[in-house]
């Protein structure tokens, strides 16, 4: 169900609607994979509550399919369609937007890549600065070692995997003054390749986590938590003089201050579960930490 609670536009509304996202004839796809087995197995029991401001960002990284369309408008013919991957790759380096398939443990599994450029492996991604700002997130890395081994399973050659980060929220006034801050709104990422053994191991374990009956509730990791802190708080302020990570640290330090000061356990939050999950009014455990 798509509710409109911010009240957007009517054009943006139907643009989300109209998703033409299509998973093809596939028990699950690269995609699914990646979010936690017991969100996955609730949707199926109940009715998903998505509002459509926070569909946008899905909306905007679709826009990746456009600047494949003009990036290699010869990679999309008709003729290059009715050849075979590997047959496109060999014969002309470029492939895009295709969808493969694979089978594992009895269910057929599905991925599409944006191009393969050489053997190259490329997927655009629109994010945030902050994403690219440390480590790669590592969904990614799942994702495009997924879909490398997707493409050696269909005769294809592929040994380098990048994102091309398109950063949504990109400013070039903190560029200029912040020489940590991305230099450009475009950033690309070498991600890591797996030993071919490895990417098939894991990807059997998380296809079996997924047709498991009865999957185990989302670990903290899924779950996006963040670290517990500890807040050395002064009588009659309502901000925390400091955070620290641990409880011995903040005791010290608001013993150091003096009478006034004490120390406040502030848990780490759900992120996922409060933000970004469109089933959490349905999670029993969500549902016992949060009032509805």
């Amino acid at each position: 169900m798509l509710t409109n609670r911010m009240g957007l536009p009517s054009a943006i509304v139907r643009a989300i609607q109209n998703d033409p996202y299509n998973a093809g004839a596939s028990d699950i796809s690269v995609t699914a994979l990646l979010t936690p087995p017991y969100q996955r197995g609730l949707k199926k029991t109940c009715t998903v509550v998505e509002d459509a401001a926070d569909r946008m960002y899905s909306l905007i990284g679709q826009i990746g399919h456009g600047i494949v369309e003009r990036a290699y408008p010869e990679a999309l013919t008709e003729d290059m369609k009715a050849l075979s991957p590997a047959e496109c790759q060999r014969l002309h380096g470029v492939v895009a937007e295709r969808r493969l398939f694979t089978q594992v443990n009895g269910w057929t599994v599905s991925g599409q890549f944006d191009v393969i450029e050489g053997t190259m492996l490329m997927d655009f991604k629109f994010v945030s600065a902050w994403s690219v700002m440390g480590e790669h997130k590592k969904e990614w890395e799942y994702q495009l070692n997924f879909l490398r081994l997707l493409a050696i399973l269909n005769g294809m050659d592929v040994i380098q995997l990048r994102i091309i980060a398109i950063l949504r929220d990109w400013s070039k006034l903190k560029a200029k003054v912040d020489s940590s801050y991305p230099q450009a709104q475009v950033v690309p990422i070498d991600i890591p390749v797996w030993d071919i053994t490895k990417t098939r191991e894991v990807l059997k374990a998380m296809v079996a986590a997924h047709q498991h009956p009865e999957p185990a509730p989302c670990s903290d990791e899924d779950r996006w938590k963040t670290e517990d802190v500890f807040a050395v708080m002064k009588e009659g302020r309502k901000s925390a003089i400091k955070l620290h990570d641990s409880h011995r640290a903040a005791t010290e330090h608001a013993a150091s201050l003096g009478k006034g000061h004490s120390v406040q356990a502030r848990p780490g939050e759900y992120r996922r579960c409060a933000e970004y999950c469109n089933v959490s009014h349905a999670c029993p455990t969500y549902r016992g930490e949060v009032p509805f």
